[in-house]
């Protein structure tokens, strides 16, 4: 129960945090500098597993995978771009007691579709649609018992793709406030009659909380927890009133109604720093997250496929997925 009330904290605090700031949804002041436009690492990494930190019942298992693993070495060169978020990354597999067994690899494109090229692929070029990314994952878990969910979980577009349409509804209604001001209890019901809407129809968004809550032995309470979103917003969170907003100089605070503080956010020199603090849902859970951003990190923008530059489209032809199952 305590792992699940985790999970489900950390995907509704995440919601949360960009819905009740709406300028956490859109480019900020701080901007980087002009001649770190494209970023460039070169890195060399290696992993090591200990087998006996894990359940007994997985260590054989995971030996298998150690063994594997610490052989070998991960080289390359990683190219970003943050105005585009466009990554171009190429890198080696390298077995450390065979370096010229080396594998290479191409990876490159933006958050919603990747491409893959490898020697070991030939001439073709496999295509990832991340828009099906939890679709996929859900279907790998349910038909062969792979728990790819979780990577795919880790994988940040993956959350952002699902909760767009959560989000949109919620910028709608609520503009960034530059004073002080508030959010009327009609808008917010209007939101939470598009959340419900969203639950009930937004394939991507009810694949995201599938794979979250079908392998957890109470997968219903999770659910539960998001189909009763909308009632939360209304109830919990607004007490069925308007939200104030107080713009004081550099500091913005939330309230509802019962004078209790949502969300605070205080823009400085040093950057910008956050908390969240939500009421209890209707199974006593607690939501609170604090962040903090440096002046110089700005939010990546995900764009449309057409944004790729041309210089990272592959020349030759480019497998297309087979539909989904």
């Amino acid at each position: 129960m305590n792992r699940i009330r985790r999970w489900f904290c950390l995907a509704l605090a995440a919601l949360m945090v960009f819905l009740l700031h709406p300028a956490a949804l859109a480019e900020e002041t701080a901007e980087p500098p002009a001649e770190a436009t494209v970023y460039s690492y070169d890195y060399d990494l290696r992993f090591m597993i200990n087998p006996e930190v894990f359940p007994p019942r997985e260590k054989n298992r995971v030996r298998g995978y150690a063994e594997l693993l610490n052989m070998l070495d991960f080289q390359g060169r990683i190219i970003w771009n943050p105005s585009t978020t466009s990554l171009d990354l190429t890198g080696s597999i390298i077995p450390v007691t065979s370096p010229s067994a080396a594998i290479s690899f191409h990876l490159y494109g933006v958050p919603s579709i990747l491409y893959l090229e490898s020697p070991l692929l030939g001439d073709q070029t496999i295509y990832f649609h991340n828009d099906v990314l939890m679709e996929f994952a859900y279907k790998v878990w349910d038909n062969l018992g792979i728990k790819l969910q979780y990577p795919a979980l880790l994988y940040p577009y993956s959350t952002e793709h699902a909760f767009s349409g959560l989000a949109k509804a919620w910028r709608k209604k609520v503009k960034t406030f530059t004073k002080s001001g508030s959010v009327s209890y009609k808008s917010l019901t209007s939101i939470a009659t598009a959340w419900s809407k969203s639950l009930e129809t937004d394939h991507a968004l009810k694949y995201w909380i599938t794979d979250l809550a079908a392998p957890l032995p109470c997968g219903e309470l999770i659910w539960s927890e998001f189909t009763n979103l909308p009632n939360y917003l209304t109830k919990q969170v607004a007490k069925k009133e308007k939200l104030s907003i107080q713009v004081k100089k550099k500091t913005t605070t939330w309230r509802n109604s019962a004078n209790q503080t949502l969300f605070t956010q205080k823009v400085s020199d040093q950057g910008i720093t956050w908390s969240l603090t939500l009421p209890a849902t209707e199974t006593t859970t607690f939501l609170s997250s604090p962040f903090s951003r440096k002046p110089w990190m700005t939010r990546s923008v995900f764009p449309s496929p057409e944004a790729i530059p041309e210089t990272m489209i592959p020349k030759s032809p480019i497998r297309k997925p087979s539909p989904p199952i």
